[in-house]
């Protein structure tokens, strides 16, 4: 299957997630910098607990 519109977030670590269903949130910063930086959030799909 090939993914249209698939975007690369590098540098995220999330390795001390705990497995399940998230939302995930890439929500662009307005800084004059290189590339594109995100502010990152992960939301619990179940108890809506952001982090």
């Amino acid at each position: 299957m090939l993914l249209d519109n698939l975007t690369v977030f590098e540098g995220l670590c999330l390795k001390n997630v705990e497995a399940g269903e998230y939302v995930f949130m890439g929500l662009p910063l307005k800084i004059d910098e290189d590339g594109a930086p995100v502010r990152a959030v992960l939301i619990d799909a179940k108890s809506n607990k952001m982090f």
